[in-house]
């Protein structure tokens, strides 16, 4: 091993020990991770301002992002009917939040809060997704409550297809996959998941 790759080695140590004790700090006693709001400055600046169509201070909408490499990890949206993506440029709000601006906007009918996740994506008229963390794949959004056990996965996955394909289609640099991102209850089958699909 050579001088550089020590030198290497030993910064990349040091920069994840600092990571984690930003986001430490940050949690325990709410002080910010002033490197965070920078990178999101940052990674804002490089978002296409025509396919911004809501921005609340850094926080941005986007409709079909030329690919992820600028989002956040774990970044929520929601394809539409027609395919289109919209999408957030950090993670800040929930999916019901993105449904009422995009209600608001006229691209999607009025959605009720309540029981939306438990509808096919052809009664909605949409389907949430979200990027599993940091890697390069857009996932099946965890309010799809259909999907949820093995048997349902299997019964109804081919009606959540049809709008991947028109997403994939429409943005052809983002990965978009039939897994579920994860959820926190439920009978869930470790077969659909992001996490466990990955590591396959």
């Amino acid at each position: 091993m050579n001088i550089l790759s020590v030198i290497n080695e030993e910064i990349h140590k040091f920069i994840k020990k600092e990571g984690v004790g930003d986001k430490y700090l940050e949690k325990k006693y709410n002080i910010p991770d002033e490197f965070n709001d920078f990178n999101k400055k940052y990674m804002g600046t490089k978002i296409d301002k025509n396919k911004v169509i809501v921005e609340k201070g850094d926080w941005k909408l986007i409709k079909n992002p030329e690919s992820l490499e600028n989002l956040d990890k774990s970044v929520r949206g929601v394809i539409t009917k027609d395919g289109n993506l919209y999408v957030e440029s950090y993670s800040e709000i929930i999916h019901n939040d993105i449904l009422k601006i995009l209600a608001d906007k006229n691209i999607i009918p009025f959605v009720p809060k309540k029981d939306w996740g438990r509808k096919l994506p052809e009664e909605s008229g949409f389907l949430t997704v979200q990027r599993y963390k940091d890697s390069p794949y857009m996932a099946i959004g965890e309010s799809n409550r259909l999907l949820y056990n093995e048997d349902d996965y299997n019964k109804y996955i081919e009606h959540y297809k049809p709008l991947l394909n028109k997403a994939r289609a429409k943005n052809s640099d983002i990965n978009f996959v039939d897994k579920l991102v994860g959820v926190k209850y439920g009978d869930v089958s470790s077969k659909h998941l992001m996490k466990e699909w990955l590591e396959l």
